[in-house]
């Protein structure tokens, strides 16, 4: 059976980022062999996230909307943040710990070309970041779900 994906749209916090969920969802919906159109939209920051996400949603149902962003070494106040700027919206979000960069580098690093961060996410080991940031698996989910039922 054949399923028609709807647009998705991812937020994130920076370019790096950008980058980096470019190629990795590019990826995950290759692996699966979906077919769908990805709008990676960047909010320049965590603190313009829920407004870039409130514009968004205006385009996109609760469902096809992604939420990415660094715990930056604190989870849970992170995700209290953003819980309490999105309420019970059904937005997909996903909390990289420490960050996304963790997720296709290892150790420490400090600016790094985008063509860099490029080129490991499209060589890194997806299912090794999801047995080490068990976190990717909510966005996986997220790029690979069919929309819920209304």
């Amino acid at each position: 059976m054949s399923y028609l994906y709807p647009d998705l749209c991812i937020v994130c916090e920076g370019e790096q980022d950008r980058v980096i969920l470019a190629e990795l969802t590019s990826r995950v919906l290759r692996y699966h062999s979906i077919g769908r159109r990805v709008q990676i939209l960047v909010a320049n920051g965590k603190l313009v996230i829920p407004r870039l996400v409130q514009a968004a949603a205006v385009h996109f149902s609760p469902d096809s909307l992604v939420v990415v962003v660094d715990s930056d070494g604190r989870p849970r106040v992170t995700r209290k943040m953003l819980e309490r700027s999105f309420g019970g919206s059904g937005y997909w979000i996903v909390i990289a710990h420490p960050n996304l960069e963790s997720w296709v580098i290892s150790g420490r690093f400090r600016e790094l070309s985008l063509e860099y961060l490029r080129a490991a996410a499209a060589n890194a080991d997806l299912s090794a970041i999801e047995t080490q940031h068990p976190e990717f698996r909510v966005f996986r989910d997220a790029v690979t779900s069919l929309p819920r039922s209304r």
